[in-house]
């Protein structure tokens, strides 16, 4: 049931996500890019949204922020065995095989108040 559940509240969290990247950046292509980190784009969203800086600006901000993650997960895989780089592959698949309650609660805890701050 966790699993189920954590799908769902996955998806419809990053669904929503992209739709407030789509309209903030007016790129029809923005999506959440939940591998480059988050808590990055949320602090870029929220920038934009109160000091309104331009969509180009936000665009290569997340681009020089996101790299070091890019580079960091490289570098993980490059030193892991099999076995850990593919727990890895699926991980970044979406895999929720191993998805507990609180997992859910997690994903509940983060979305729900964002996305409450950015509808406001």
């Amino acid at each position: 049931m966790p699993r189920i559940l954590t799908a769902i509240a996955g998806g419809a969290g990053l669904s929503v996500w992209g739709a407030i990247m789509q309209n903030i950046l007016k790129n029809p292509l923005g999506s959440p890019g939940l591998c480059l980190g988050l808590n990055f784009y949320f602090n870029i969203l929220a920038l934009a949204k109160y000091k309104q800086v331009s969509a180009e600006i936000m665009i290569l901000t997340g681009v020089v922020l996101g790299s070091p993650f890019i580079a960091e997960t490289t570098a993980m895989q490059y030193f892991a065995d099999g076995v850990q780089i593919a727990s890895n592959v699926f991980w970044t698949f979406g895999d929720v095989g191993r998805a507990i309650w609180g997992n859910l609660l997690l994903i509940v805890l983060v979305f729900i108040p964002l996305t409450y701050l950015f509808y406001l």
